[in-house]
């Protein structure tokens, strides 16, 4: 889609979404309510995320975290997702992001509260849910994209830290995000917005427009937010713009990427590839002692840090009075068009030469194919909601329908399996294990060719094998909701307040890929489908849930308030076996004094299968131990050593939905989260929190292991042979042999006389334990001064106590557990004298597991086993020239600071930070100059 284009769909969907707020749209009450504080002797009300009870206190029972879009703005944050990535609670693994361009979602951007996974969050718009990202995260689940929800459309957003299932249902597990869209805008805003990287020409632009009314029986908000962002590589950074920038030199010698090589399989060395790198633009260079030489290149400067995108926003909400009704809605619109940069593509098999066979590797670079090789992503979202409220003598009730709707056209440049056959491979000689060997003597053969220089004589030839892999996919949440609440009864202490609510949800998903990725590969010499070597994903399906819910707080003195709810929810019978979750919650507030507060409660939660591991299928390639054909071949004695006699074999696995293979259908995930805290106003302008919280989640849903399960294969087929380091990951002594068999496929091989592995395949089982104890912390300190302006001091900190799966201590584990920090700062220092304001926040990741625990430095002990804390300064300057006219100067990272130093991190894994921690890092400092006219 063009600009000129974009423009105009905007100017059109603006006045779409004007008529509409005209007549009836705003916030909904199950969202909070209002954006300031309510003073409490005022008698003012105000609801937040965790309870759908209005109340006169900002604190309550649950801890909340809010984010306004002031604080967006004072911290430097110039996306959601910034603002959310840098909240104290986000302390887990998020593998997506420009620098990771090769997995299946590189585009989203999500959030991982406490590491318990992307997927057990909640996420909701002023109150109600809405569609995930319609691709699956990491080809295994579901997932929301805050990169689709526009900064400008924000009035704040609360975040609840725990199980929230009693009030809101499935998948309110590790915590609750709800985005409050902005509402009662009397005027028009005007925001222009331009940045760019200090060493970088990425630039970075926006234009956000609001405007709207309000009148004696009604309101209207109107806004518009159009973003585009340039394209950011490594080579526009010193320190990334060439493979000899390796920072570790002095423990590895830099090392070129990889274009073609030649690995002789039974010598397991590197063919010298002499002169010939040079004849189509590579390198000869020394990979290691042992293994030889191979062709390479120096390119790591065309690494994307920063993808290009534009993106369009309409937002709209008010509301309008019809006698004592008011009719309400909103509507959020976002598209955006993105692209990953990849500059080549390679391809990869065994070749027999008549004597011997190799492992070959060729890369063609689009200079070589004339053809651009990127990735491109169009996705459009919106969400829309109509409904009216009013009273029922003294009791507040609210009906409403929502829609929200994800789709996503991506675009990938792939071999064909078939026509890599004809053009590269050639004919079929054998299959050694799972692996087949080919010939090499294709039209543009890869033995006798491999070094040939792709020129107008062979161009069109190699591009013959080249196609475009397409996804049109599109994921869907349609529902309807009723609450009613008010007053029960009156205690001695006070009233009894309550809210019940009823809703009906469906959801809907459909992963539709093209017809190559549902096909199967040209059997028998190649897995995945008919693209060479890929799977992809697939599925189509639906869910409904009915649910009822019900919350009272009960004041049982002055000082002490017991709040209780419950909710059920129903599913239907085909997505799940559910059948009915109902979750309470028990939690109490106890306030000796007007300014302590102490707080605490139980809360149960569910999450229910993910869609995406019910309905959709993958697969992946994989070196395993086959216990049973080593056995076989070892003579079957009564016991073996897995790991001295058995070699590895790859395979080729399927992931299939549980009912494909005769498994059992998946339960819901169920947990509970226990916390206690307290909040102290130390003076008025001194307060301070803390909060001790435990989460688990049973039963929780992981693919079955490919070792576990070839070891409790083995079992199957040998119950009484000793087996030596087998070491399976998981325990599935519940699975049965029959559902073994229906999972493994044999078949004889008559040269070894042993059965061999012809199909395998796996499935999501309730299986996992999981749990994460953790404290969270803040400080808020507020001043005046007589000369020097008003200052003020917020600080947010979480500690990762314990983090257990299946048992197993995770947090220190550098193997298992990853790369969570124990604990995460988020602080912000504000100053404000008259017109002129600043602040300086600053976000500290606390130290983690190394990179690479693998490294013979690390096992010896000559490296530490810890990267040291990540800092991240942000510096906003802000001047209101005039009640009308307002100016900021945002400098994100303000010194400049790139990743910590990681010695572990080897020459081949760019851009020699770890990525999925450190996120952006390469960009360095920016700066952001914001302008606001309001009329």
């Amino acid at each position: 889609m063009t600009t000129r284009s974009k423009i105009n769909k905007a100017v059109r969907l603006g006045l779409l979404a004007s008529v509409a707020a005209s007549v009836a749209l705003s916030n909904p009450l199950i969202a909070a309510e209002d954006s300031d504080e309510k003073d409490e002797d005022a008698g003012e009300v105000i609801t937040v995320v965790g309870s759908r009870l209005k109340r006169n206190h900002v604190e309550g029972a649950s801890a909340v975290q809010i984010i306004t879009a002031e604080d967006m703005k004072e911290q430097g944050h110039t996306t959601v997702y910034d603002a959310l990535n840098s909240l104290s609670i986000n302390n887990g693994v998020q593998i997506e992001g420009p620098e990771f361009s090769g997995g299946f979602t590189p585009d989203i951007r999500t959030l991982n509260i406490r590491g318990f996974g992307v997927g057990n969050s909640l996420t909701l718009i002023n109150g109600r849910r809405i569609a995930n990202y319609p691709a699956a995260y990491q080809g295994q689940s579901s997932a929301v994209n805050f990169g689709a929800i526009p900064q400008a459309a924000i009035e704040r957003i609360e975040v609840l830290s725990g199980g929230g299932s009693s009030i809101y249902g499935s998948d309110a597990v590790a915590g609750v995000v709800n985005i409050v869209l902005k509402k009662d805008v009397d005027e028009t805003t005007l925001s222009l917005i331009y940045g760019r990287p200090e060493e970088a020409s990425g630039n970075d632009y926006r234009v956000d427009i609001t405007t709207g009314k309000v009148f004696e029986n009604g309101n209207f908000t109107v806004g518009l937010s159009y973003r585009k962002t340039d394209p950011i590589s490594a080579g526009d950074y010193d320190n990334y713009d060439s493979n000899f920038d390796y920072p570790y030199s002095d423990i590895n010698d830099p090392s070129l990427n990889f274009d073609t090589y030649v690995l002789d399989r039974f010598a397991f060395e590197l063919v010298d590839p002499g002169s010939q790198c040079e004849s189509f633009g590579s390198t000869r260079f020394l990979f290691s002692e042992s293994l030889g030489y191979l062709c390479g290149r120096d390119n790591v400067a065309l690494t994307n840090f920063r993808n290009e995108r534009e993106q369009l926003s309409v937002f709209a909400n008010g509301s309008y009075n019809v006698g004592d009704v008011e009719l309400f809605g909103e509507f959020l619109y976002n598209s955006s068009e993105s692209s990953v940069d990849r500059y080549s593509i390679f391809i990869q098999e065994r070749i027999y030469n008549g004597a011997e066979y190799y492992t070959v590797l060729r890369s063609f670079y689009e200079s070589d194919l004339q053809r651009s090789l990127d990735s491109h992503f169009e996705d459009e979202s919106f969400n829309v909601s109509f409904g009216a409220r009013g009273y029922l003598g003294e009791h507040e009730w609210e009906a409403s329908l929502y829609h929200s709707q994800y789709e996503l056209e991506s675009k990938r440049v792939r071999f064909k399996a078939q026509e890599s056959i004809d053009v590269f491979f050639g004919d079929f000689f054998t299959f050694v294990g799972a692996t087949p060997v080919f010939f090499g003597n294709g039209s543009f053969g890869l033995f006798d060719n491999l070094f040939a220089q792709v020129d107008d004589s062979n161009r069109d030839l190699v591009n013959s094998a080249l196609g475009t892999q397409t996804y049109g996919n599109k994921t869907s949440s349609s529902g309807a909701q009723f609450m009613l609440r008010g007053e029960l009864f009156e205690m001695p202490a006070g009233a009894v307040s309550y809210a019940a609510i009823a809703e009906f949800e469906k959801q809907e998903l459909e992963f539709i890929p093209d017809e190559l990725i549902t096909q199967l590969p040209p059997f028998p010499y190649t897995a995945g489908s008919g693209w060479l070597g890929l799977t992809g994903y697939d599925g189509i399906g639906d869910r409904e849930r009915s649910a009822v819910g019900f919350e009272a707080n009960f004041p049982v003195t002055e000082t002490l308030d017991i709040n209780l709810a419950a909710r059920a929810d129903n599913y239907d019978s085909q997505s799940s076996s559910i059948g009915t979750r109902v979750t309470p919650s028990a939690k109490f507030e106890w306030r000796p004094t007007d300014n302590f507060l102490l707080r605490g409660g139980y809360s149960e939660s569910f999450r229910a299968p993910d869609l995406v591991s019910v309905y959709s299928r993958t697969g992946f390639y994989t070196t395993v131990t086959d216990y049973y054909s080593c056995w076989q071949a070892l003579g079957m004695p009564d016991s073996f050593d897995a790991a001295e006699d058995c070699a590895g074999t790859q395979i080729f696995a399927r992931r299939l939905g549980p009912g494909e293979v005769g498994n059992e259908p998946l339960k819901d995930e169920t947990g509970d989260t226990k916390w206690v805290g307290f909040v102290y106003d130390i003076t008025d302008d001194l307060s301070v929190q803390i909060d001790w919280q435990e989460v688990t989640l049973e039963d929780k849903v992981a693919s079955l292991s490919t070792s576990s399960l070839l070891y409790r294969e083995f079992q199957c087929r040998a119950p009484n042979v000793d087996v030596a380091n087998a070491r399976p990951s998981q325990d599935l002594s519940a699975l049965s042999c029959d559902q073994v068999s229906n999972l493994i496929g044999r078949t004889l091989d008559p040269d070894t006389n042993t059965d061999e592995i012809s199909s395998f395949n796996v499935t999501p089982r309730n299986i996992s334990e999981e749990s994460v104890e953790s404290i969270d912390a803040r400080l808020n300190y507020g001043w005046q001064t007589a000369g020097f302006g008003d200052f003020a001091l917020r600080i947010d900190y979480s500690h990762l106590l314990s983090h257990k799966f299946d048992g197993v201590e995770l947090r220190d584990d550098p193997i298992l557990g990853g790369w969570e920090p124990r604990s995460n700062i988020n602080a912000t220092l504000a100053w404000k004298y008259d017109d002129l304001s600043m602040a300086l926040s600053m976000l500290r990741r606390g130290s983690t597991t190394v990179y690479d625990p693998g490294d013979p430095l690390y096992l010896d002990g000559t490296l530490g086993k810890r990267v040291p804390p990540y800092f991240l300064y942000n510096l906003t300057v802000g001047y209101d020239w005039s009640e009308n006219l307002q100016t900021r100067l945002t400098i994100r990272n303000l010194f400049d600071q790139g990743a910590p130093r990681d010695r572990t991190i080897g020459p081949n894994s760019f851009p020699w930070y770890n990525n999925f921690v450190y996120g952006g890092a390469g960009i360095g400092r920016e700066f952001y100059i914001n302008v606001n006219y309001t009329l």
